[in-house]
């Protein structure tokens, strides 16, 4: 991982048809049924027990893996070709979204990134213009005025985009709250967002944080350096690096209006147990940050965190 989340194109950070046969329903069940779903509850009685003790994220996993079985046994028992695909269809998608509260990134080819962008944009007669890179990094177009169609592909269930650039694009806390929306969207696959000199301010990184707190967030890593962050803003974030929906892990909050205030916020979360950030970098914000007692004590709790003010 770069030191500082500062890497092309993060821009200094970083279908199928329809004509589905039986034979690749049947190929597609035999790897399904491949699925370790051992932690299943036998009975409707021991799984209610088990989720009045488990953190929410594993009641989650619990859920969808009790609807994975269900689709199963309806794909199986169903004869209708038809019907066949649109369960298959689901059955993706909640294997989707068991591997990314299982922490798993997608990992799919900038060539299967490009062809479900070109699909979507097909099927909701969408113009904008994109460009993916070798790391599956997707950059799209003049982005504040497109944000609508950005959105739409966001949203769209067979959207593989795992990996946004909208740095350098003056979007400001009316575009964060609509991009926002979408990541708290279920079928939502962006790990990584690059929000790199925008103008976000306090009120857009209340938006962002609140994204971040959702149950559908799956962002690990995130570029917000230079937005006009001040300590209201350290606030709105630490809140929901304390949250257990919280998946953050690298966060660049580089070149803001920082203080020890805001450092203050920001060390209380990193300090908490339900913070996973790993990587934090707080250079070109106020000298002072170097020298917070309250940073220095998370260095303390965890040793191994990288709080970087260079």
């Amino acid at each position: 991982m770069p030191k500082k989340l500062d890497k092309k194109p993060l821009q200094d950070l970083a279908g199928q048809s329809a004509n589905i046969n039986q034979e690749d329903i049947n190929k597609e069940l035999a790897q399904q049924n491949q699925i370790d779903h051992s932690k299943q509850p036998d009975t409707k009685k021991e799984e209610k027990l088990k989720r009045q003790n488990l953190p929410e994220s594993s009641k989650q996993i619990q859920i969808i893996s009790a609807e994975i079985d269900q689709l199963q046994d309806q794909i199986k028992k169903e004869s209708d070709i038809n019907k066949q695909k649109q369960i298959l269809s689901q059955l993706k998608q909640k294997i989707s979204q068991l591997e990314l509260l299982a922490g798993k990134e997608h990992k799919y080819t900038p060539e299967e990134i490009i062809q479900s962008i070109k699909e979507i944009k097909k099927e909701k007669g969408l113009d904008i213009k994109f460009e993916v890179d070798e790391e599956g990094w997707v950059e799209f177009s003049k982005p504040k005025d497109k944000l609508n169609q950005i959105i739409k592909i966001l949203e769209h269930e067979n959207n593989k985009v795992t990996r946004i650039n909208l740095s350098w694009n003056e979007l400001s806390p009316k575009e964060a709250q609509y991009l926002a929306e979408a990541l708290k969207n279920e079928n939502n696959k962006v790990s990584h967002i690059n929000l790199k000199n925008n103008n976000l301010g306090p009120e857009g990184a209340k938006y962002v944080a609140e994204a971040l707190m959702n149950e559908n967030n799956k962002v690990s890593h995130i570029n917000l350096r230079s937005n006009e962050l001040d300590s209201e803003a350290a606030r709105y974030l630490a809140k929901a690096l304390m949250k257990e929906n919280n998946k953050v892990t690298h966060i660049d909050l580089q070149e803001n209006d920082l203080d020890r205030k805001g450092a203050k916020f920001l060390a209380e979360a990193l300090k908490n147990e339900n913070s996973k950030v790993t990587h934090i970098y707080l250079g070109g914000n106020d000298p002072d940050l170097a020298r917070e007692k309250s940073l220095e004590e998370v260095k303390k709790i965890k040793p191994k965190i990288v709080i970087d003010f260079k």
